[in-house]
Order: C-alpha cells, then structure tokens, then sequence
C-alpha cells in the first residue's frame, strides 16, 4: 500500500514543476528568486495535490516546504543501506546525491536557484521512491533529476575537477568492505576504464563517534581499504597515481554534532581526474 501511494503520489512527474529560466548572463540580481523560496514552492508542489493518497511522503514534504520558507537550511535525503536494501539501487542514489551536492555547491543555488529546487526536490522523490522499492516512480523522478542536473551543469560550464567516481560507505567501527561495496567499485571501475585518470583521490570522512585520533586512524584503514580494491579491479600505482585524504570526522558531509552514528558520514569518495587538477583539488583540500 505505502509503495502503490507513492506511486499516485509522484504521478506528478509527468510535467515539471515549474518553468526553469535561465539567465544567460548568470548575474545574480536584487529582485531574482532564491533558492529557500524556490525550494518550498516545489516542495509544496508536490505535497499539496497528494495529501490524502500518499500521507507519510507528502507529509515529508511539505516539512521540508514549510522549513525552506522560513529561511532554514533543508538538506537532501541522505542514502543509507538500511533505508535502500538492493545494493545495486543503493549505489545509484548514493552517486546521484554526491553529483547533487556538487553542482548545489559549485553555484547552482546562486544562480539558477529555480533549476537547483527541482533538481533538489526530484532527487529527493527518486531517494524516497527507492527505499519503498517503488522502481517505476523512482526511475520517472530520476530521468527528471537527470535532465534538471543536465541543464544547470551545461549552463553553468561546470566540470568538476577532479570529478567524484563514487561512494563507498561502510559499517560502524568497521574498515572492511560489505555486500554494498562490491556494486559501487565495479561501476567505478568500468568508469575508470572508460576514462584512463591520471590520478585518483580517495577522501575518506568518519562519522562524530570517538575521538578525532581513533577516527583519523580509522579513516586512514578504510581509504587503504578502497585502494586496495581498485589495485585489485586493474588500477594499480603502475597505472595511476594515488593520494589518500583521510579527514576523519571533523569534516563530515552530513552536519550532526558530536558523538553521533551516520552512516553516510562513513564513507570513502573516489574522485579521479588529470593530474594537475588533482593537485589543485588537494591543495584546496589541504
């Protein structure tokens, strides 16, 4: 029943949101539309119409429709294994939400901040349609994610680099791989392939639990780790250079104070790219 709902609920996606106009100059002005305020309206967009079929989802929305209208930061769904149980599926969030804080950070809420809501709001429907495993609605939201993040990265000319290959997360305390890992280093592998990097940077972040000591040690083991499995997929240092950043947890992704388990703040990023703007990333990170 809640999957069937959701389904209603998302039957939406078969027109967009809203119109999304461009300025070509990409000058910011006084009277143009913000982000927060772009943000609830699609938000409420999508829970409005649907209240009584899908309550649960559009409940959710409309939380986070009427936090953005009152100028508090709203964040996109943040992936987990035990709310996505196909690995496979897993892996795609997991991916298309690292490519959403990208292009969300790279200038998108500054300057196309109508095109950052609905990009925001459908990887939100493609997250939530996931861990119901309501695939048909998931996938109509996703192919509207897609197209959103195709038009702000054409507009802006924006090329991540480095660019982020990937996210392996992994258990509490744990700097071995799991059954959600082995999908996510495939496909990066195939893109590495693809591609033929000169560099790779593994980054890896810890959540707040323990201390900053154990956390950079533990953050090193699992960056380690990753190496070790793309060495063993074709890329080793014959083939590519490697840089570890190993950040532990003073520089999570998902914001939660101290002493807190987050399973996505567990997690190693794969980002490859030229060498010399992997040296230019690193000194940023640095």
């Amino acid at each position: 029943m809640r999957a069937h709902g959701l389904i209603v609920f998302l039957s939406i996606l078969s027109a967009p949101l809203a119109a999304s106009p461009i300025d070509p100059t990409l000058s910011p002005l006084a009277n143009a539309p913000t982000f927060p305020a772009e943000l609830a309206t699609a938000y409420s967009s999508f829970a409005n119409p649907f209240l009584e079929r899908a309550p649960e989802s559009a409940a959710a929305f409309k939380e986070k429709a009427a936090a953005a209208a009152a100028g508090r930061a709203v964040a996109p769904i943040a992936p987990t294994p035990d709310t996505i149980e196909d690995a496979e599926v897993f892996a795609q969030v997991a991916e298309d939400h690292a490519a959403l804080l990208q292009v969300l950070d790279g200038g998108a809420r500054v300057y196309l901040p109508i095109n950052a809501a609905n990009a925001q709001v459908k990887y939100d429907c493609w997250a939530a349609a996931a861990a119901l495993g309501a695939m048909a609605a998931g996938n109509t939201c996703r192919d509207f994610l897609q197209s959103e993040m195709a038009r702000i990265r054409e507009t802006l000319g924006f090329r991540p680099a480095p660019a982020m290959k990937g996210v392996v997360l992994f258990e509490f305390g744990e700097a071995g791989l799991n059954r959600w890992s082995d999908p996510v280093l495939d496909s990066v592998a195939d893109v590495l392939a693809a591609e033929r990097p000169e560099a790779i940077v593994v980054v890896d972040r810890a959540d707040t639990v323990g201390t900053t000591a154990t956390n950079a040690a533990l953050s090193e083991r699992r960056a380690r780790t990753v190496e070790r499995a793309l060495e063993a997929r074709g890329f080793g240092e014959e083939q590519v250079r490697y840089a570890l950043v190993p950040l532990g947890k003073d520089d999570p992704v998902v914001e939660t104070g101290d002493q807190v388990r987050l399973v996505y703040n567990r997690q190693v990023a794969i980002w490859a790219g030229r060498a010399a703007e992997v040296d230019a990333a690193l000194a940023a990170i640095r």
